[in-house]
């Protein structure tokens, strides 16, 4: 790929925002040594940063020789952003907000249950947040659903089903907004705060309550993978193509010996297709010994050779709201080098 001048000094933006965020308290040349840019790009960056008030200048280091070192931090207070975690629960909907500065620390998160929300109920939500806090920047949005160009096509809320919640946010408060399942912002928490692999994960979800579908998200090649219509994922339709409806599956999987067969069912074809080097496993029903029983069952079929690791999650809602977090600020901070 040919990057034009402008493009190659966002870059290397990119890289220099990414490691002063990395290592904290640094120095012109911990910052040339970490990225592998020279002294003299990481200076003009680092200058233009500090003018913006992206990072600021902390006390000076006392070099051996010369004079001393300026070190620099960054600035968490340079933007906010918010995340809103949209979720069925029984009966009731769930709007979760969370804002976290610009280093992802959340600074405030609240909730509230609706009977059947709207448009406008989000809305009110963004609003009273963002009249709180002038410096949200961007805003992420997950649901669950399926979307199209940030229109709601299909959701578990029936409420929302149309919305057109990412073009009509972005217009009204005129900021970066993103509509995603929520199984791509789980993933994404998953990967950026529990995983230690290579780059490529599944994350299965399998809800506790009887009100939601098994829903997967899946990371290759360290980038959240979407599909062509977004559509990747959708794991609960599978059974539709073999006579079973979706509702049926989740009211056999109430028994927990059927849950552990259909966690295995999905597992082998999660394995079977995306062959992830990790497969995380999000349910408070399955325990360590279900796990052995899976991996066993799979390695009937495929061979050892080709089950992939397969372990629990931690908590699924933390992991949501990290990927909220996470992909709000990689919107904002490196749209080219942490693209999902």
């Amino acid at each position: 790929m040919k990057w034009s001048t402008p493009e190659v000094k966002q870059l290397n933006k990119e890289l220099v925002r990414e490691a002063v965020k990395e290592l904290g308290e640094c120095t012109k040349s911990d910052v040339a040594k970490e990225t592998a840019l020279s002294v003299a790009t990481c200076n003009t960056l680092l200058n233009e940063m500090l003018e913006a008030g992206e990072i600021v200048k902390q006390d000076q280091e006392v070099a051996k020789m010369g004079r001393p070192a300026d070190r620099f931090v960054y600035n968490s207070e340079y933007h906010h952003v918010l995340g809103l975690m949209i979720r069925a629960v029984d009966s009731v909907t769930e709007i979760a907000s969370f804002v976290a500065d610009a280093t992802g620390n959340v600074i405030k998160s609240e909730s509230k249950r609706i009977v059947s929300p709207t448009q406008l109920s989000i809305d009110e939500v963004i609003e009273s947040n963002l009249s709180e806090d002038e410096l949200i920047k961007s805003i992420s949005i997950g649901i669950p659903g399926v979307t199209k160009r940030g229109i709601v096509e299909r959701c578990d809320i029936k409420s929302l089903v149309g919305a057109d919640l990412q073009g009509a946010f972005a217009k009204e408060y005129g900021l970066d907004v993103e509509v995603r399942n929520d199984m791509d912002f789980v993933s994404l928490g998953v990967f950026n705060y529990e995983f230690d692999g290579t780059g490529n994960l599944a994350v299965a979800y399998f809800p506790e309550h009887s009100s939601g579908y098994v829903g997967c998200g899946f990371i290759i090649n360290e980038r959240l993978l979407t599909g062509f219509s977004k559509f990747s994922g959708e794991l609960s339709y599978i059974s539709e193509g073999f006579g079973i409806s979706r509702a049926a599956v989740k009211e056999k999987c109430q028994d927990h010996d059927e849950l552990v067969r259909h966690v295995m069912r999905m597992a082998l074809v999660i394995a079977t297709t995306i062959d992830p080097e990790a497969l995380v496993i999000m349910s408070s029903k399955v325990t360590e010994d279900d796990l052995a029983v899976i991996r066993s069952g799979l390695g009937d079929i495929l061979t050892d050779n080709h089950v992939p690791k397969i372990e629990l999650g931690k908590d699924v809602l933390e992991s949501y709201r990290n990927g909220l977090i996470v992909a709000a600020i990689n919107r904002l901070d490196f749209p080219l080098t942490c693209a999902i």
